[in-house]
């Protein structure tokens, strides 16, 4: 599964679970192995738990993996599951089981032995995500998941229904993810906007929009109040010369860059007149509608890895609830 499908699939796990999963995938991506190996097995450990309290219908304290696994090799061969289990659900579990006691071994030996002097710990931990990945796709195929899905479903529909449809829209232009961490950051932006009356609006491109894909960009920028962009990186220059053959040329290492287009986007916007917030990267290079001097606005500058509780996201989602209160008050 992509990142961007796994973030979709959220609402299958348990709070607790999705947190696991999250670091363990962030953990991966920073190439952080042993770390990633651990995180892994919190989760395959929190998952067993999960599918666990669904079959008994009880909340499963904390166990350790081997433990969780016998449990559930009982229920399959006894038939004491508080509902009738499929013949395939039987077996998926079986396998998830299987999976998540070679990622236990394998995080036990990187743990103890460190993996690193043994030269394990590459190989190892390349293993664990291919199983973290594999368990994932098979967990979601589960009536157990499906449980918790709707459980999570009833609960946001309620939440949602406490809360005022979004109506004020305002377009979002950020890059097209390319990692978990943007992924779920990009998500959970869109979720908390709407939960401040802020309807995104992202403009999707599809093979049809070829020919003139900045038509459909304008349609959409056209029927929002402003725009919000989000610089991510997109490019990263490990070496970077500046005018080069000139008097002025410059040499420069790691230069991250976000994708043109979100250049192109704020332009557009900028020249029908909209309202611009801008929030990037602190890493991001400064230039164009990311330039933190020679902009009329302040580009809100972001800590890596991206997190939602960063104070200026905090700060950023206020200035937007206290705007779009000011342009509703004048209309």
């Amino acid at each position: 599964m992509t990142y961007k499908e796994i973030v979709k699939k959220k609402e299958y796990f348990q709070n607790i679970t999705w947190i696991h999963l999250s670091n363990c995938l962030k953990a991966f991506e920073n190439r952080e192995l042993l770390s990633a190996s651990i995180w892994s097995a919190v989760f395959v450990e929190s998952m067993l738990k999960d599918i666990l309290s669904v079959l008994l219908n009880v909340n499963i304290s904390t166990e350790e993996i081997s433990s969780l696994i016998a449990r559930l090799r009982n229920i399959l061969n006894n038939g004491s599951s508080k509902y009738e289990l499929s013949a395939t659900d039987a077996t998926v579990i079986e396998d998830i089981m299987r999976r998540a006691d070679e990622i236990r071994l394998k995080r036990n030996r990187l743990v103890h032995d460190t993996g690193i002097e043994n030269n394990y710990l590459e190989s190892d931990a390349d293993d664990i995500y291919k199983n973290v990945n594999l368990i994932i796709e098979r967990y979601i195929k589960t009536e157990a998941s499906k449980v918790i899905y709707r459980k999570n479903k009833e609960v946001a529909e309620e939440i949602e229904h406490n809360q005022v449809e979004p109506t004020f829209p305002m377009f979002i232009s950020t890059i097209t993810p390319h990692t978990f961490e943007q992924s779920e950051f990009i998500e959970e932006f869109c979720s908390k906007l709407k939960s401040i009356g802020i309807k995104p609006v992202r403009c999707v491109m599809t093979d049809f929009d070829r020919r003139n894909p900045m038509e459909k960009v304008r349609r959409y920028i056209e029927g929002c109040h402003g725009i919000i962009v989000l610089g991510l990186e997109r490019s990263h220059a490990y070496f970077y010369r500046d005018k080069e053959g000139s008097e002025k040329e410059l040499e420069a290492t790691h230069r991250r860059y976000s994708s043109a287009w979100l250049q192109l986007e704020t332009g557009m916007a900028i020249g029908m007149g909209k309202d611009v917030f801008v929030l990037c990267q602190k890493n991001l290079y400064g230039d164009g509608i990311f330039d933190r001097n020679w902009n009329s606005y302040t580009p809100v500058e972001l800590e890596m890895p991206l997190d939602m509780n960063d104070p200026m996201i905090k700060e950023t989602l206020s200035v937007l609830e206290n705007y779009k209160k000011e342009v509703e008050a004048k209309t």
